[in-house]
């Protein structure tokens, strides 16, 4: 549903794609082009050569923050016209809701999905959208490099790839269950708060003050011990995909390496190769760990989907 409704804006959203893509693009090749500048430096070539070299990565360099800005503003753009067009529709929905349904529900809840709620799914548009394709776009035309420089090299990935596989299907299903339950604590939390504020009075001339402190911390608390378990299962993730990264890293050099020793592969496809491996681990971390945080946020924005009455 969240697809359903990032295409309502297919213009803007086509736009900002093709500006990743070209962005994406111009720094996959950077790898390659740095070899080329230090091989030639290397060697000692003509200062002309590698001159022209280093005025072709600059050029690189700078077509790719000149279409990574417009893909971040674009992108933008399209984030703020798809949260206010969900925030209408949930809100005209509530409105249209018989009387029934808010008996059964706080105000405190009702306003809590308006606000928290909107702004998570806010969040997949301004930033996990953003950052989840450009490193799954950056991951495809790092591996085509690298495959392309080394073939050897790249079956390495091979590994990364079935371990991170194994460690996102349990991650992403335990942030996604936790996220669930973080939004209904957080309504909650918003109604324990609600229900005292609104009926201050009252509270004050029977005396409540310490029965309804006790009912938000218990509230806020119960939050608070699902962000601790979220936080420790992010530390468990974070640490395992940094010691497969870096043990894939070393061993590309130690195989890259050998290659070189046997005539196999010049120094600088070598050089090129490692930055590439580089570049493929950090983005294979980095799709993982949005991949997770999309979950997260599918998890906390099911509700305010359901309550805008949006087909599947």
């Amino acid at each position: 549903r969240i697809w359903k409704l990032t295409l309502t804006e297919a213009p803007l959203f086509t736009l900002g794609l093709g500006f990743l893509v070209t962005s994406s693009a111009a720094k996959a090749y950077q790898p390659l082009a740095f070899a080329k500048v230090l091989s030639t430096v290397r060697g000692g070539g003509e200062s002309k050569v590698w001159s022209e070299e280093g005025a072709y990565v600059l050029g690189l360099s700078l077509a790719q923050a000149l279409c990574s800005g417009l893909r971040a503003w674009t992108w933008g753009s399209m984030q703020t016209r798809l949260v206010d067009r969900l925030r209408r529709a949930v809100y005209n929905a509530l409105l249209d809701q018989d009387l029934q349904f808010h008996e059964e529900r706080s105000v405190g809840e009702l306003t809590s999905r308006l606000s928290a709620d909107c702004s998570a799914v806010a969040e997949v548009f301004s930033l996990r959208f953003n950052i989840f394709f450009k490193n799954l776009v950056s991951l495809a035309f790092g591996s085509a490099f690298l495959l392309w420089t080394s073939w050897r090299l790249s079956v390495s990935l091979l590994l990364v790839w079935g371990v991170l596989s194994v460690v996102t299907r349990w991650y992403g299903g335990f942030v996604t269950s936790l996220a669930t339950q973080r939004q209904e604590l957080t309504a909650k939390v918003n109604e324990a708060a609600e229900e005292s504020l609104s009926l201050i009075q009252t509270v004050r001339s029977l005396g409540l003050e310490d029965q309804s402190k006790e009912k938000f911390a218990n509230a806020s608390a119960a939050v608070s011990e699902v962000e601790a378990l979220r936080f420790s299962g992010y530390a468990l993730f974070h640490g395992a995909s940094t010691a497969i990264s870096s043990a894939i890293l070393m061993l590309t050099l130690v195989l890259g390496g050998g290659l070189v020793a046997k005539g196999m592969l010049t120094v600088e496809l070598l050089i090129a190769s490692i930055l590439y491996v580089d570049q493929v681990l950090q983005a294979s971390c980095h799709v993982v760990d949005e991949f997770a945080s999309l979950l997260r946020v599918v998890g906390t924005s099911k509700v305010v989907f359901d309550l805008a009455q949006l087909d599947v």
